[in-house]
């Protein structure tokens, strides 16, 4: 009976794994940090029972930092276009709250919401520059 249940908990946290991956591939795209949690949550559960998963893991998160530098840069192009979008996705946000009442569109407005705050808190080092003043 051990067997079983071990090997049940196996496929369980293997699937989990998988599910998550494909989530992070799916969400790859969208503005902000995008499938990379997705992604980091899926390996973590892979790690559990496999080495290859553990090394890849340990990848992500070792140059996941180098890629928020890259995108969060200072360039003064690059921080006016992450502002201007910020922007853009909080007044769509706003609208859809307000405007909408079907549950799909108040999620895409909370969403709108949450990726435009990243955008303007991860710009211009405004949530580093908040964090050193506490």
């Amino acid at each position: 009976m051990k067997h079983l249940s071990a090997k049940l908990k196996f496929i369980i946290i293997d699937s989990a794994g998988v599910l998550l991956i494909i989530l992070a591939g799916l969400t790859g795209w969208l503005p902000g940090p995008g499938g990379i949690p997705l992604l980091i949550a899926g390996l973590g559960l892979l790690s559990i029972n496999h080495k290859w998963a553990k090394r890849w893991l340990m990848y992500v998160k070792n140059h996941g930092v180098k890629i928020s530098d890259k995108l969060f840069n200072g360039s003064p192009t690059i921080t006016i276009v992450i502002d201007v979008i910020g922007v853009i996705f909080l007044a769509i946000a706003v609208y859809l709250i307000t405007e909408f009442t079907r549950n799909i569109t108040k999620t895409a407005g909370v969403w709108l919401v949450i990726v435009a705050l990243i955008l303007l808190l991860g710009n211009r080092q405004r949530l580093k520059n908040f964090m050193k003043k506490r």
